[in-house]
């Protein structure tokens, strides 16, 4: 709570769909390199799920951010870090890791849920 207001946090929802025979060395390069890049942009991943039972050979995570604003800034510079391009680069001669990036942005509600609820009351 800040000044008597609640700040919301923004969580970020990414699933990235390996190209086939892939997912592994997506996830090396999650561990051997993406996650410290995050850490240093203050990219904060709450959890990472990869696919168990399914069709799809995917690597979902979800991040937490205090704004939109603050998700926008870190990205960008994840995005433009040298360290960040070299280790794409370096992971990516042999083709593509990614088939299809999705995600999305959510906003909590269970607050506004169970107000509602007790609103009726």
């Amino acid at each position: 709570m800040y000044a008597g207001r609640v700040q919301l946090i923004v969580h970020e929802f990414r699933r990235y769909v390996a190209v086939p025979g892939r997912r592994d060395l997506l996830r090396e390069r999650f561990r051997e390199g993406t996650l410290g890049l995050f850490a240093s942009h203050g990219i904060r991943p709450i959890e990472m799920w990869e696919t168990a039972i399914g069709s799809v050979d995917s690597l979902q995570y979800v991040l937490e951010w205090t704004s939109i604003a603050e998700r926008e800034t870190a990205w960008a510079e994840f995005q433009r870090d040298p360290d960040w391009l070299a280790l794409k680069h370096r992971t990516e001669s042999d083709g593509p890791l990614i088939a299809r990036l999705s995600n999305e942005i959510w906003r909590p509600i269970l607050g506004e849920l169970s107000r509602a609820k007790e609103d009726d009351r």
